[in-house]
């Protein structure tokens, strides 16, 4: 689980980062119309409608790699619990890095 969180908060961020450069390149649309993407089709909508949705996209992606990183805190503590206890039972007998 650990490694399939990891890989999904990579893609989060680099989402996170499109994001980032679409709401940039929104501040340069001419006559205040811009296409957006919803689902598989592009949509024209007005620059604020565009704005207002995008930043919705970040704040909802920003929250979900936050969630991602608590998911993995609580992991990596039960982690170190798993292993204080099997290194309890096992000793030197056993090795669980990596």
């Amino acid at each position: 689980r650990m490694m399939e969180l990891r890989a999904e908060r990579t893609q989060a961020k680099d989402d996170l980062t499109k994001l980032g450069d679409a709401i940039g390149d929104l501040e340069m649309v001419l006559e205040g119309k811009a296409m957006i993407l919803i689902g598989e089709a592009f949509v024209e909508c007005d620059e604020d409608f565009a704005n207002e949705y995008l930043e919705g996209k970040q704040k909802k992606l920003e929250d979900t790699i936050a969630g991602f990183d608590a998911e993995e805190k609580e992991i990596e503590a039960k982690q170190v619990e798993l292993k204080k206890t099997l290194y309890s039972k096992f000793g030197d007998a056993i090795n669980l890095e990596n």
